[in-house]
């Protein structure tokens, strides 16, 4: 199975009664489906019948500081979960848990330097990606990239990524992706900057126009690729060692100078070089307005691309 089907049948998001579910992956095939996510509540809630899902795994730890905020599978069998607490609370601990058997049972990987009980409070891993079942890196705060090459019976913490002319990033990182070619490998941070590796350990600050959070990035091929952020999808055809902006607008002020800046890109999925989706939300949207809402471009690779609203 390769990387591009896996990540394009992603879906974003699912809620069912209580259970919030933060990513979701489904194989091509359609003969298996994997997600994890968090509890608002001690109960397990009832899945209607016909749906097709079962619950698999709840990540014992306890609320507030649990939550799941990636997932990903380099194989139908192999899968990585990773999470922690949210950013604002001020305790639990970052996590990893895996699988071997295709999401049926899940057990944590503890030899990592976030689980150190010494390690800093509220700590998080955010997004998890991988260039085969043993080689994968996680990514997430205290500028915390860490990277195995054993399937995660151990995970090595990578040296900082520097500023970029004195501009700091905070030490928050929000997305990981192994371009497919070598040791390539891309990570969205805060501020004006994606981090690069070429040897997967090192890793250097690209620039890139504005200071909001990178939190998805996907590579249709090994050349191109896109990243999401507030109202903007920044683009490369070299890899990543340059960057540029396309913006999306208001659908109803197409020619508008001002880009719809008040939604944030939480998402992506690209079928090829052109065709790909956006997920977007607006924070505390008011009555009336859509909180949430799926952008599809059919020409991403344009200088002026068409953004088409095609959910709300």
């Amino acid at each position: 199975m390769s990387l591009r089907l896996s990540r394009f049948s992603r879906l974003l998001g699912l809620v069912i009664a209580s259970l919030v579910l933060i990513s979701i992956l489904v194989y091509p095939e359609g003969t298996r489906a994997v997600s994890l996510g968090t509890f608002t509540s001690a109960v397990q809630p009832e899945v209607p019948a016909g749906y097709g899902w079962e619950l698999k795994f709840i990540v014992p730890k306890p609320s507030p500081a649990v939550k799941v905020w990636g997932i990903y599978f380099p194989s139908q069998d192999v899968g990585y979960a990773v999470g922690g607490a949210e950013w604002t609370v001020r305790e639990g601990k970052a996590f990893i848990y895996k699988t071997t058997d295709g999401g049926e049972t899940w057990a944590e990987q503890t030899n990592h330097p976030l689980a150190d009980p010494a390690a800093s409070y509220g700590g998080f891993l955010s997004a998890v990606h991988c260039k085969d079942v043993n080689t994968c890196w996680t990514v997430g705060r205290w500028a915390s990239i860490l990277h195995t090459t054993n399937g995660g019976i151990s995970w090595g913490k990578m040296p900082r990524p520097s500023d970029l002319d004195g501009n700091s990033y905070g030490g928050f990182l929000y997305s990981v992706l192994w371009t497919g070619t070598g040791n390539t490998v891309l990570v969205g941070a805060t501020l004006n900057f994606i981090f690069r590796s070429t040897d997967g350990v090192h890793f250097n600050p690209v620039r890139v126009s504005n200071n909001f959070v990178v939190r998805d990035i996907e590579c249709p091929t090994p050349s191109i690729c896109y990243a999401a952020a507030k109202g903007r999808l920044y683009t490369t055809f070299n890899g990543g060692a340059s960057w540029g902006a396309k913006k999306w607008y208001d659908p109803d002020n197409p020619t508008g100078q001002e880009p719809r800046a008040d939604r944030y890109a939480y998402d992506l999925s690209f079928l090829d070089t052109n065709t790909g989706w956006i997920a977007t939300t607006l924070e505390d949207a008011p009555a009336g307005i859509p909180p949430s809402t799926i952008l599809k471009v059919t020409n991403a690779t344009s200088d002026y691309p068409t953004f088409q609203q095609q959910a709300a």
